[in-house]
């Protein structure tokens, strides 16, 4: 079985079946695609935000009203923010995966739109070029730098590499911005040294 992506707001349910909370969710099944029930993801904009707690068990609910048992294994609050700061709950399956439907293929349309918004965005793209800030095998820590950055206003591009054949190996995320956005990102991802694009530096005259 191919691998499984949902994105979307879900209920959360504790384990009496009471909606505690509400938030979006991304979660992934079978990221290796080996045809494993073995799933995980985030949850995000939670609210009330303070409703989870690390270690506990929950249930997620889809709006198709299949649900998944979770346990929250890890949060992550940016605290220089002060009160109010984002929270991400990272979460593991713990039963069987809820029923995620497989993505519909675009239609023909839909891809001569993307390529011609492309088109127009390739100039800017040339005097702006991408830099990859960060790379991981982990799905879920990708997921947590994404919404770091663009809460921050940046974009950020997300390529997906497959494994190499020999020897096996795994998914490899990367994370790209604009390189006018290179010192920000780093800086937001807690990350350092050189860029992986070095840019030549402009000669001054004496």
């Amino acid at each position: 079985m191919a691998t499984r992506r949902f994105g979307g707001m879900v209920d959360i349910l504790n384990t009496e079946g009471t909606v505690v909370a509400r938030g979006y969710c991304e979660l992934v099944i079978d990221a290796l695609g080996l045809g494993l029930a073995e799933w995980e993801g985030i949850l995000r904009e939670v609210s009330p935000a303070d409703a989870l707690a690390e270690g506990e068990h929950y249930r997620l609910r889809l709006p198709s009203a299949s649900e998944g048992e979770v346990v929250v294994n890890q949060v992550f609050v940016r605290k220089e923010e002060g009160l109010g700061a984002p929270v991400v709950y990272q979460f593991l399956g713990t039963g069987p995966p809820p029923e995620v439907a497989s993505r519909a293929k675009r239609p023909p349309v839909i891809g001569r739109i993307r390529r011609a918004v492309s088109s127009l965005g390739r100039h800017h793209r040339e005097e702006n070029p991408l830099v990859k800030v960060a790379a991981t095998i982990h799905q879920v820590e990708v997921d947590v730098w994404r919404t770091a950055l663009e809460r921050q206003g940046i974009e950020a591009t997300i390529r997906e590499l497959a494994p190499e054949a020999e020897p096996p190996g795994h998914l490899t995320w990367e994370v790209w911005v604009e390189v006018s956005d290179e010192p920000r990102a780093r800086l937001l991802l807690g990350l350092s040294g050189h860029s992986v694009i070095r840019l030549p530096r402009r000669k001054t005259g004496r």
